[in-house]
């Protein structure tokens, strides 16, 4: 498709930055673990829902490796680590 192409030759990475909460829990500054990893949930199963052309790869905090948390770090990705 055409338009995949010119996506693939201009575009290196995209990310969503999520900046609102999700209905029924705290911003997070307020949020608790449990609200944290509630909300993990409910945007892994609509990460599922994306379309194939949309869809990448998700690395949950706690599971990263050093070396995954380097590479992301060094591509701007991950900036820091919630409390």
């Amino acid at each position: 498709d055409e338009q995949a192409a010119l996506f693939g030759k201009y575009v290196k990475s995209t990310r969503v930055r999520a900046a609102r909460n999700i209905s029924g829990y705290s911003l997070p500054a307020g949020t608790s673990k449990e609200d944290r990893l509630a909300v993990e949930e409910v945007l892994k199963q609509a990460f599922t829902g994306l379309p194939a052309d949309l869809q990448g790869t998700y690395f949950p905090l706690g599971d990263l490796t050093a070396e995954q948390e380097d590479a992301l770090q060094a591509g701007g990705f991950l900036f820091q680590k919630p409390g």
